[in-house]
């Protein structure tokens, strides 16, 4: 299999992992999607969650490495031929299916193993899973040659094992591995797996990273106030969130979980050993999850602003980053070293802005926030794809931006949740790789401060009106201008043209001459095939 790995590098595939549940609401992708993060390496891939419609619809062939399907037995022909083509490009397939080995020989609809019945039974009746084996079996259903190998792995007690479909451009894998749950054994076997099926994985004695507690720092001109504030209020609950300040960890505190985060307030010397303490006592410093740990020095010299930024919530690792607003009125910076298992060397931040007027819209917020960055680093070839992704001017993505909002009838209050690939070069470019030559490696305390001072001037001049001023920015770094695509609900030919007044995207029909805006809850830009596809 070594060779079929070596083919699927040559295809340069983006390294997206799309895990797919044949039947809606089973709760195994949720499963896998755990077990997978305790074995792929997280500087190689992002993965990701469609339902078994999306693969109509969503570009995703030309976007992933993998697919990771979950009751498989329920797909029908159509379903296995969108998976046979992914295969044939060069993708890797897994298919997770429950029953024995002799079941596979009743997938009429599976286009990978022949079509007549009896030559399918014949197939794999006459296995012999003692031994792994690997010959020409005949010819599949698309009357092409294809190879069968199998693997007799067995964590006990439940028996299981892989079958796997060879082709120079990719692989297939079938197995009868169904529970994806995270017992050694069977994340013993997931790993060999993957790792036979051409994914690069973790070693074998990883843990994932413990839940930290948080540190909040405060500008030093605001700090004594608002450090007893922060005391007083004491624990503050939202939905998904208990979040309780307190001035030490102590002995008896409760532990660190995915719903309550305890926030150590005090930028005294003591209270930044106890914080580093802790973290050695759960050994989080021994791996690679903190080696860029937050600098607030450096954060507070380089912030340029009259009230943004100017408190901040650090959390070295935790789950959702926007389970901490939801529910919460939290006017905060909130930063964390990394998402849990999430990928390393990328630079996480999270505001919110609450009681703004009603000349933001989301979707101009959206576009601002995606500027902000942009902005920053002028001498660099960053631009802007519709409507929030911050990508190279070589149309490599290293950046996006999440916004939240609720609307009331006299303002907006916003949750902006962004990611900046600073300085991981694992699979693709980081920014620090873009930078002039000879200049320092930039900090993630250093970006941040530096966007959140453009932000501030992109509030100030909303607030004064000045959107075409910012539409223009906008412009200045996109890459659209002038671009002719195709719906590709319709078959239309458009010219993108500009934004109108609410950041929507305006084309105009090269067929009527007719123009009309674009939503970006509806729409998104396909930059493969260099159309602007419907999202479902």
């Amino acid at each position: 299999m070594a060779t079929t790995a070596a083919c699927l590098a040559s295809h340069m595939k983006p390294p997206n992992v799309i895990l797919i549940d044949a039947i809606k609401a089973t709760g195994n992708l949720e499963k896998l999607h755990l077990s997978l993060n305790t074995c792929l390496d997280p500087d190689q891939y992002t993965i990701h969650q469609l339902s078994i419609e999306d693969i109509f619809t969503k570009p995703w062939k030309t976007n992933a490495i993998g697919v990771l399907l979950t009751n498989s037995e329920s797909l029908n022909r159509n379903h296995w031929q969108e998976m046979y083509k992914f295969y044939r490009d060069g993708g890797i397939v897994v298919f997770f299916y429950s029953g024995l080995l002799q079941s596979l020989g009743s997938l009429d609809a599976c286009v990978f193993f022949p079509e007549d019945s009896e030559a399918r039974r014949m197939l794999f009746t006459s296995m012999d899973l003692a031994s792994e084996q690997e010959y020409f079996k005949g010819l599949n259903q698309n009357g092409e040659m294809f190879t069968l190998s199998w693997d007799a792995a067995t964590p006990s007690p439940t028996t299981v094992f892989y079958a796997a479909v060879k082709h120079c451009g990719g692989i297939v894998a079938f197995s009868n591995f169904y529970e994806c749950t995270s017992g050694e054994g069977s994340a013993q076997y997931l790993r060999s797996l993957l790792s036979k099926v051409g994914f690069s994985v973790r070693s074998a004695t990883y843990q994932p990273p413990a839940y930290t507690p948080g540190r909040l720092f405060i500008e030093q001109e605001l700090a004594n106030d608002l450090e007893k504030r922060f005391i007083d209020i004491g624990t503050i609950r939202g939905n998904k969130m208990t979040i309780q300040f307190v001035r030490n960890l102590g002995n008896g505190a409760k532990p660190t979980s995915g719903s309550y985060l305890p926030v150590l307030v005090g930028g005294s010397k003591e209270s930044t050993k106890e914080l580093n303490d802790h973290l050695k006592s759960i050994e989080l410093q021994k791996t690679h999850h903190t080696k860029d740990a937050f600098d607030s020095d450096l954060y507070f010299r380089y912030l340029k602003t009259s009230t943004m930024g100017k408190v901040v919530l650090y959390v070295p690792v935790m789950n959702s980053t926007m389970d901490v607003f939801d529910g919460l009125r939290l006017s905060i910076l909130l930063l964390t070293g990394n998402l849990y298992a999430s990928i390393n060397g990328i630079a996480y931040l999270f505001f919110s802005l609450l009681g703004a007027s009603k000349g933001f819209s989301s979707s101009l917020f959206q576009k601002i926030t995606a500027l902000m960055v942009i902005f920053c680093f002028k001498g660099t070839p960053l631009r802007l794809k519709w409507p929030n992704d911050v990508y190279t001017s070589d149309k490599v993505k290293i950046g996006g931006v999440l916004v939240q909002s609720t609307v009331s009838s006299i303002s907006c209050n916003f949750v902006v949740g962004c990611g900046l690939n600073l300085a991981n070069e694992k699979p693709t470019i980081s920014l620090n790789s873009i930078i002039p030559k000879g200049a320092p490696p930039l900090q993630a305390a250093q970006v941040i401060a530096l966007a959140l001072s453009s932000m501030e001037k992109f509030v100030r001049m909303v607030e004064k009106n000045s959107t075409d001023e910012l539409r223009a920015l906008y412009r200045k770094y996109w890459l659209h201008s002038g671009q002719r695509v195709k719906m590709a609900d319709t078959g239309e030919s458009v010219e993108v043209i500009d934004l109108d007044k609410h950041g929507y995207l305006l084309v105009r029909s090269e067929e009527t001459g007719k123009m009309f805006s674009l939503q970006p809850d509806g729409n998104s830009f396909d930059m493969m095939h260099n159309m602007i596809r419907s999202k479902t």
